[in-house]
């Protein structure tokens, strides 16, 4: 079956409420805010009179390729999205098309949004294939003066869009590093290794030269970002193959791991491993969520990650620790030969 893709909005009486449009009047962030907390305090459509919503505009972006997973994002009435052919930019409240950048393998997750730093003005960022593509967020065109007419050349995909932070463009992708670009011009800031290199504390969880490219070991959703204390959150995924670890005995970090790093130089702040040498598939995929926690008279900011084991684990946002402990549990031991289980984190 072949789908077409579309928006509806809908309007609740005479005043027109875009599907999308929620906290602050603006959805700057795939997950509302930089810390991913999906709240909204729109209050216009509620259970009393949601009842009476009728569609406003419909909007047909003509693909029909499927996968459309594009959080569209709304800043001052101009909805932005990705669809398989391109970025679009549309008239939250009509549905009428601003502007389209065509393009093909665009980043099926969405984009992000920088509001620009009074020098240069706001840009769309989308990735493109294996590139970061910064757009004019009025024109749709791309800024030449960001990389090389426009865009940066990541060397790997990624289906979720960069995280913002300043004048910062923070990105994971199919390479096991997380890196950030300089938003005016697209020049490499710094970059974090996802695996632990010869020196590094945690080399010695990588057997023999099984480091050296296992595979995984990424970061294939979205960031977080703390932008108080310039801290970025990396949710990251497991080493090597789904089911077998033959190849690659040991803890194998930073796999499987709530990586915290330095928003502004990329350095290690904590980590924790949340899955010793993952032979079940148990890479982290969802934005990390970042919270305030009331615990004892004191307010602790927080990490919350959601797992794939049906499990949260909670962190202080600024050293690591459980907030409400963590328990390691022995599991059986492989019997297939050269392939041994580890111990795994779970939440208490």
């Amino acid at each position: 079956m072949r789908h077409t893709w579309f928006f509806i909005s809908y309007a609740l009486g005479s005043l027109v409420v875009p599907l999308l449009v929620m906290a602050q009047s603006d959805w700057v962030y795939y997950g509302q805010d930089p810390g991913g907390m999906k709240y909204s305090t729109l209050k216009q459509i509620n259970t009393s009179n949601v009842a009476n919503l009728q569609r406003a505009w419909t909007f047909h972006t003509g693909d029909n390729g499927g996968f459309f997973s594009s959080t569209p994002l709304v800043v001052s009435n101009v909805m932005y999205f990705t669809t398989a052919s391109g970025v679009y930019a549309l008239e939250a409240d009509t549905g009428k098309q601003l502007w389209k950048y065509d393009a093909q393998r665009a980043a099926r997750r969405g984009v992000s949004y920088w509001p620009g730093d009074g020098q240069v003005g706001p840009r769309i960022l989308a990735n493109i294939g294996t590139k970061m593509v910064a757009l004019d967020a009025k024109t749709g065109i791309p800024a030449p003066e960001f990389g090389a007419n426009g865009s940066v050349d990541m060397q790997t995909s990624w289906g979720s869009p960069p995280a913002i932070y300043k004048n910062l463009a923070i990105a994971g992708g199919g390479l096991p590093v997380v890196r950030a670009w300089d938003l005016r011009t697209g020049a490499l800031v710094w970059t974090f290794k996802l695996i632990a290199q010869p020196g590094d504390p945690g080399h010695e969880t990588w057997t023999a030269d099984s480091w050296k490219d296992p595979g995984g070991t990424n970061v294939w959703g979205f960031l977080s970002v703390d932008a108080e204390r310039g801290m970025v959150f990396a949710p990251v995924s497991q080493a090597g193959t789904d089911y077998s670890g033959v190849e690659r005995a040991g803890d194998n970090l930073y796999a499987d791991c709530i990586v915290a790093l330095d928003a502004n130089t990329g350095k290690l702040k904590w980590y924790q491993q949340l899955v010793h040498h993952d032979i079940w598939d148990y890479d982290l995929a969802a934005q990390p969520t970042l919270i305030d926690i009331d615990q004892n008279g004191r307010r602790i900011p927080a990490v919350v990650q959601h797992t794939k084991m049906g499990m949260l684990f909670i962190y202080d946002r600024l050293t690591g620790k459980p907030v409400f402990g963590v328990e390691e549990r022995p599991v059986p031991q492989s019997e297939v030969p050269a392939r041994r289980r580890l111990p795994h984190s779970r939440f208490q």
